[in-house]
């Protein structure tokens, strides 16, 4: 919404705006504009208009406003069709979407004993590919994005309803059956939409997981102190002779210390909020 006032912010280029001044770390852009105009201020892209939060209090604040709670439509984003997954999309479709993918995730075994399991295998593979190496140098981002991959995909796709099962017949009323067109599960729409969703849940969960890890990887190659401290706590609680698990989570207070930090140091994704 356009005021009488004139937020200050970094000079717009015809066409493509404040785009050039990006290059591969927007963030450090915008840290610096936000040094150089305040805590908001405002960019282009291309020829949208863009309003930066860069402050903790203010971003809350913003954040709890009903009117921004939405998704700001964006030309570009929009070119081959509007959006029907889950991070682009807005209003009632948005909800729609996002309640039927927490709730069959869920059935699907997200969050339970079954997933645990199901990563532990993942690892053991990992851990059986990386000694196949030796000492040759290994690509760790691809290794840790097809375990995170696989894991996703058995857990979207490894469960076998039976054709009677009140459950299968819920989704499949949902997504093909629905007799109202304005439903984001109606007809065309509806599978495009659980097309897009599937999509969503494998780029959000592999890319951001797997970047984890790597960041993980190189802080405490960088850090060996830290290290150090990591794998004791590890030979301490778990040992040697069995992998961790869930249950181990309370005893591992330096582990989780050391994720969160890494969570908070990796900027892993500078554009989320």
């Amino acid at each position: 919404k356009k005021s009488g006032r004139t937020l200050e912010g970094p000079f717009p280029l015809p066409l493509i705006g404040n785009a050039l001044s990006f290059s591969a770390t927007p963030h450090v852009a915008m840290g610096k504009w936000a040094n150089k105009y305040g805590k908001m201020y405002q960019m282009y892209i291309g020829d949208d208009r863009h309003i930066v939060l860069s402050d903790l209090d203010l971003i809350k604040k913003a954040l709890q406003h009903p009117s921004l709670q939405g998704r700001p439509r964006v030309e570009i984003v929009e070119f081959d069709g509007p959006s029907h997954g889950i991070p682009l999309n807005t209003g009632r479709a948005w909800q729609d979407q996002r309640r039927f993918t927490l709730r069959h995730l869920r059935d699907f075994g997200f969050g339970k004993n079954y997933m645990e399991a199901l990563i532990q295998e993942e690892v053991v593979e990992l851990l059986d590919r990386l000694k196949s190496q030796g000492n040759s140098p290994v690509c760790l981002n691809t290794k840790f994005t097809l375990a995170v991959v696989n894991s996703l995909w058995r857990i979207i796709t490894g469960r076998r309803f039976s054709h009677s099962d009140p459950k299968l017949l819920e989704i499949l009323d949902q997504l093909f059956t629905s007799n109202h067109p304005s439903s984001s599960f109606y007809g065309s729409r509806g599978e495009k939409s659980l097309s897009e969703v599937t999509l969503d849940l494998f780029q959000a969960g592999s890319l951001s997981t797997s970047a984890t890890l790597g960041w993980a990887v190189l802080y405490l190659i960088l850090h060996l102190d830290v290290q150090k401290k990591f794998q004791k706590e590890i030979d301490d609680v778990i040992g040697q002779s069995r992998h961790p698990s869930l249950a181990d989570k309370p005893k591992m207070i330096y582990t989780e210390a050391m994720i969160s930090e890494v969570l908070r140091k990796s900027s892993l994704a500078p554009f989320g909020l």
